[in-house]
């Protein structure tokens, strides 16, 4: 971390706290981490509500292609 160079250690916390904290983001992804523990109790409540069936408890996967088509029509 550059801002590191020039605070130092003490200067960590206070200076350079937006850096810190994407670093550790970047290494322990516990944001992303969160994020997936949300969507999986949100669709659990769901199913439990009855608003969500066992069949459709998960989003259907894409098409095999579904990317390049997609791409091949905005190119064009």
């Amino acid at each position: 971390m550059d801002c590191t160079d020039v605070y130092g250690k003490k200067g960590l916390m206070q200076q350079c706290l937006s850096e810190y904290q994407d670093l550790m983001e970047c290494m322990f992804h516990k944001k992303q981490l969160a994020r997936v523990e949300a969507m999986k109790k949100e669709r659990m409540r769901q199913y439990m509500a009855g608003e969500r069936s066992k069949k459709d408890f998960y989003a259907k996967d894409p098409l095999l292609d579904s990317y390049y088509e997609t791409y091949q029509r905005t190119i064009d």
